[in-house]
């Protein structure tokens, strides 16, 4: 038995077992998945309590990802929108604020791509992000954000339904701010969207990707290639404290102004 790295804010991470050439997935919540990667084929057995809407959320935001990265892609522990040049993606670890963002950018009109698993692979576009299925999904603190910035979380809705690719062009690291400085935070001493050279952002955006928890050096080693072509080709930023300061509406104003660089 071992495990696998979940994006998910509550429930912990999935306990995995390959057994005879199949895997079984196994939630904190009950849920859990059999997936014969020979036959291609995935079973999925919800609660009994779960509505059908509960049981694909739980399928496509918990299991899916974690299916896809035992398959052999990667995936980013990021929300992400769709912008005129491509897909910008937030990324961070589980409450750092990548959905919040993506919900509250989303209610002023962007695209909502990703909610938590962004994956992506090389493409004709040079590397891209694969869209997959989704419901949004935020905290009851992220959705009180959102109402109060005059917007209704449930009409929140992912405006593509069918599965594509579009490029990646952009990506916005959300860290705790105890990771954000060393030491007092002088105004002004750091931009507020300090770029990132690749053997900076390198540590950070592997740190937050899905990762088998095994002995699999080859796996471990694809990953890590990929992970370095990740920071090498798409420019990442580091979102400073003095914009995480600020009242929702504003932060949500700054990094639409920050997101014109991709128009």
């Amino acid at each position: 038995m071992g495990e696998i790295s979940s994006p998910a804010p509550a429930g912990g991470a999935l306990e995995a077992l390959a057994t005879g050439g199949s895997w079984w997935l196994r939630s904190p919540g009950g849920e859990f998945v059999h997936w014969q990667p020979d036959l291609e084929r995935v079973r999925f057995w919800a609660r009994p309590s779960d509505s059908e809407a509960e049981a694909s959320t739980a399928y496509q935001q918990r299991f899916l990802p974690c299916l896809l990265h035992l398959a052999g892609h990667e995936i980013l522990r990021a929300s992400a929108i769709l912008t005129p040049s491509g897909v910008v993606a937030f990324v961070g670890p589980p409450g750092a604020g990548k959905s919040t963002l993506a919900a509250g950018l989303g209610a002023r009109g962007h695209t909502l791509w990703a909610d938590d698993a962004v994956l992506f692979a090389p493409g004709s576009l040079g590397l891209e992000s694969v869209r997959l299925p989704f419901r949004p999904q935020l905290a009851e603190g992220s959705a009180a954000l959102l109402a109060a910035a005059g917007h209704r979380p449930e009409r929140l809705r992912p405006e593509i339904a069918r599965a594509e690719s579009e490029a990646l062009v952009g990506l916005l690291l959300l860290e705790p701010p105890a990771k954000n400085s060393r030491g007092p935070v002088q105004a002004g001493s750091r931009p507020p969207f300090e770029a990132l050279a690749p053997s900076a952002s390198f540590p950070r955006l592997l740190a937050n990707g899905f990762a088998l928890r095994f002995e699999e050096i080859e796996r471990r080693v694809a990953m890590t290639r990929r992970y370095l072509a990740l920071a090498a080709e798409v420019p990442c930023f580091l979102l400073g404290s003095e914009p995480r300061k600020l009242p929702y509406r504003q932060l949500l104003d700054r990094i639409e102004t920050w997101l014109g660089r991709f128009s």
